[in-house]
């Protein structure tokens, strides 16, 4: 190939000067272009012809450069040049357009190309030239955002709630709707002006502020109750807006605009005003009431207090004065039978019958007592080694545990804040109950008891839901007292707590069945929970749950 300085001596001038621009240009990743106006002949470098989209020479003509641009901007890609080169014109050249280009373009590309025309002594144009770069990403950007505007601009039209759309941070009213225009007092001629241009009144206020500073942050802005001025049927009129400001995202993440809100809630506003008004004169009365009620409840109280110290005073006295003839009952039955221990089987019988009966009826006396002390007896509330409770409580239950065989298999158990005697009642009566309720065999006889003892610590949110109650410790011990006995059906589960409430007769198991009753308000005192799982001839397991 010849030299293109000797084949186009056009190009020799300019050769030089486009090599020192290369290297500057390449970084801006642009290309250089130049244009031979009177042999219609375009010189472009490598960069050039790859956002053309071209393979071929440095050198082409005119026309072939343009039958790369789309052809609907061809023509005015031919007006920006003649424009350019006309002697009355700037001599500067700067137009937009899309090339299809070659195989290397998938999809039109969006161009920018800028240049100046230089003229010889005459004042002719001989050359064109300029840089070119691709501005595709933009011009998408572009059209994108004039999509969500349009979008915007519908949702605007089409609400029934004032709105106005913004765009820019100069507040520029794009587009506002007909509820937004009677709050302002205004006609659709402010569309396309800034908010201080349609309302000077607002200048210098906190609102035009707010709005900046969402378009800034892109933090929304809420007001539920601002009064404004509003013009009703030819009269400006006091009325409450609540107002929201949210911003407006392009595809890349920026704000472009701002959608603004009103809402009338004069209604609202006036209702709650009368309501204040109705619930100051309801609460005026209602202290009255109160002031009355507290006296009230006060005189109340008292009679309570004394009604509680004689029902305390009576139930002492009364377990005395009635274990006192029991006892004597008892005595007199041993004297009979010992006297005359030569009566018949029969009257022996008798006699037998009237000491269990006076044996329960004591039994049952002591544990209504016990019941009925747990909510009302000063309680001494210490950290309590429930190790040191179920320790005493099998010294208690020794003779039993002895006489059953029985085997009692405990984990260590926690320390917790509690009544140690009302602890102690509790276990007592949950081993005594495992110890009473053991099966038999085929032969009428006992089986041996097998009780276990397991605690774990459960954090307040493991505990059933049904057990959940208003008092909420982080955690609670977890006991379960397990055992081999003859069970019971759990759809008496509520059954078994309540007082002189029996799943077996007497003759069964003996009993007052008060023993669970016990258990519960203890448990309920310490602010702990109790229930039970269990299935006929399966055994029970009580799970006892204490805070922690």
């Amino acid at each position: 190939m010849t030299d293109q300085s000797t084949d186009f001596p056009f190009w020799s001038g300019i050769q030089a000067e486009q090599e020192r621009l290369h290297y500057a240009i390449q970084a801006a990743q642009v290309g250089t272009w130049n244009l031979d106006i009177n042999q219609q002949q375009l010189w472009w470098d490598e960069r050039c012809r790859e956002l053309f989209g071209y393979e071929g020479q440095a050198v082409v003509t005119y026309q072939q450069m343009l039958m790369l641009v789309d052809e609907a901007d061809r023509s005015r890609v031919e007006k920006e040049v003649q424009s350019a080169i006309n002697l009355s014109s700037t001599g500067h050249y700067d137009v937009q357009f899309r090339v299809i280009g070659g195989p290397l373009i998938e999809s039109p590309r969006w161009l920018h190309a800028q240049g100046r025309a230089y003229v010889d002594i005459l004042g002719s144009a001989y050359r064109l030239s300029g840089v070119v770069r691709d501005i595709t990403a933009q011009v998408r950007t572009r059209q994108q955002l004039e999509i969500s505007k349009a979008r915007f601009r519908s949702l605007v039209v089409n609400s029934p709630t004032a709105t106005v759309f913004f765009v820019g941070r100069d507040i520029v009213i794009d587009t506002v709707n007909a509820p937004m225009l009677k709050i302002w007092g205004k006609d659709e001629s402010v569309m396309g002006q800034p908010l201080q241009q349609v309302m000077p009144q607002l200048a210098g206020q906190p609102f035009v502020e707010l709005l900046q500073r969402v378009y800034d942050t892109g933090e929304p802005y809420h007001n539920d109750s601002a009064v404004e001025q509003i013009m009703i049927d030819g009269q400006w009129q006091e009325s409450w807006f609540s107002f929201s400001c949210n911003p407006v995202y392009a595809q890349d993440g920026t704000i472009f605009g701002l959608i603004n809100t009103a809402n009338n809630v004069t209604a609202q506003v006036m209702a709650l005003r009368e309501s204040e008004q109705r619930y100051r004169l309801l609460s005026e009365e209602l202290e009255i009431r109160v002031a009355q009620r507290t006296r009230e409840l006060a005189e109340a109280n008292e009679d309570l207090k004394r009604t509680n110290d004689n029902l305390q005073q009576f139930a002492y006295v009364a377990s005395h004065d009635l274990q006192e003839p029991l006892r004597k009952i008892q005595q007199f039955g041993a004297l009979l039978k010992t006297e005359y221990a030569s009566n018949s089987k029969q009257e022996n019988n008798y006699i037998d019958r009237m000491q269990l009966a006076a044996v329960r009826m004591s039994n049952l006396i002591r544990d209504l007592l016990i019941y009925s002390r747990i909510s009302t007896r000063e309680q001494v509330v210490m950290s309590i080694s429930l190790d040191d409770i179920l320790a005493q409580t099998l010294i208690d239950l020794e003779l039993i545990i002895s006489e059953s065989h029985a085997v009692i298999d405990a984990d260590p158990l926690p320390v917790v804040m509690g009544d140690a005697l009302q602890l102690g009642q509790l276990f007592q009566n949950l081993i005594n109950n495992a110890l009473k309720f053991s099966r038999v065999n085929s032969a009428g006889e006992p089986s041996t008891p097998h009780i276990t003892i397991r605690t774990q610590r459960i954090p307040y949110s493991q505990l059933p839901p049904l057990l959940k109650t208003a008092r909420h410790p982080e955690a609670y011990h977890r006991i379960d007292i397990s055992d081999n006995g003859v069970g019971f059906d759990e759809k008496y589960l509520d059954r078994i707590f309540q007082v002189f409430q029996r799943l077996h007769g007497k003759k069964e198991f003996a009993g007052t069945g008060i023993g669970l009753a016990i258990c519960q308000r203890v448990v309920n005192y310490h602010g702990g929970l109790i229930t039970a799982t269990s299935q006929p001839g399966q055994g029970a397991t009580f799970s006892v749950y204490l805070p922690a």
